[in-house]
């Protein structure tokens, strides 16, 4: 088949974005699991301890094998079919590692999981709409959840070849070196970042992002909530809202944030149920209830 230029294009961003699954998989095993399996503790889980990243992280090396033919030529179904790809492969892997673990994803029903016993909570592709326009800030994003708890998160942008990781206590990271939340303590000396959830809350969306600009140096859209709360944790920006995320497309980024130092609740200034989607902002510590007011 003759694939039109933007289909064409469209291609190229998923197949950049699956060719860098090898260095993903090289990159973790740089990166210590063990404190996970000391988190899970007890004999059951055990193991987790001397098991690497790579041998439960090969997320994308054959994830997303698309051929020209394959290629849908309606965006919506691109964005399905990549995500459901991506996420059958971790799946799969993640089971034959762990099969324990229970699975929490965007594109399966999750009405089951027991959030008190170990949970994998993976986003397979964080900024769909960013890869088929091949804007390249998407994001893989995967959490451990024990016992209503994140005590692991990863957000793994391949364009930019950048890992972002952290274990509950052990402190946050990007590719293997440590990273904190930025020190501004005003908030007219920040740049927030700001999410466009719900088109049917346009109206009161934007109100507020009118009142965040003008009390900021300035804001900021990417386009990914895990890579938005990722850069709030390594202090690019100095924080990040959005009226309405799902559990997938925070856990990682919110252990991110709260690990480099900073804090992360919902708009009322409460912490996050990891069950649940609702409200998320995330900032640096020091502007967060200066924010909170504006939203």
């Amino acid at each position: 088949k003759i694939l039109t230029e933007v289909a064409q294009k469209r291609l190229s961003a998923i197949r950049e974005f699956t060719e860098f699954g090898s260095g993903f998989k090289i990159a973790m095993r740089d990166l210590e699991i063990r404190g996970a399996g000391n988190i899970l503790g007890g004999e059951q889980h055990g193991h987790m301890e001397t098991v690497g990243y790579d041998l439960y992280l090969k997320l994308l090396g054959e994830a997303v094998k698309m051929e020209k033919g394959e290629l849908p030529s309606a965006p919506v179904d691109n964005e399905c079919l990549v995500d459901m790809q991506v996420q059958a492969y971790v799946q799969e892997n993640l089971r034959r590692e762990f099969p324990e673990i229970q699975f929490m994803g965007e594109e399966k029903d999750n009405e089951n999981v027991n959030f008190l016993y170990p949970t994998w909570i993976l986003d397979p592709v964080d900024g769909t709409t960013n890869l088929m326009h091949d804007y390249q800030h998407s994001v893989v994003s995967l959490a451990l959840c024990y016992q209503d708890e994140i005590v692991m998160g990863i957000v793994y942008n391949p364009f930019h070849e950048e890992i972002f990781s952290a274990i509950k206590g052990k402190g946050s990271f990007l590719n293997g070196q440590p990273i904190k939340v930025s020190k501004a303590e005003k908030l007219s000396d920040t740049i927030i970042g700001l999410g466009t959830a719900k088109r049917e809350l346009a109206d009161e969306n934007f109100a507020r992002f009118r009142r965040v600009f003008g009390a900021c140096q300035d804001v900021r859209r990417i386009g990914s909530a895990a890579l938005e709360l990722a850069y709030t944790a390594c202090g690019r920006q100095d924080g990040y809202f959005e009226i309405y995320l799902n559990p997938w497309d925070y856990a990682a980024g919110m252990l991110l944030v709260q690990e480099a130092g900073g804090i992360v609740t919902d708009f009322a200034g409460n912490p996050l149920n990891p069950r649940e989607g609702g409200s998320v902002v995330g900032t640096n510590g020091n502007i967060h209830g200066e924010l909170l007011k504006l939203l």
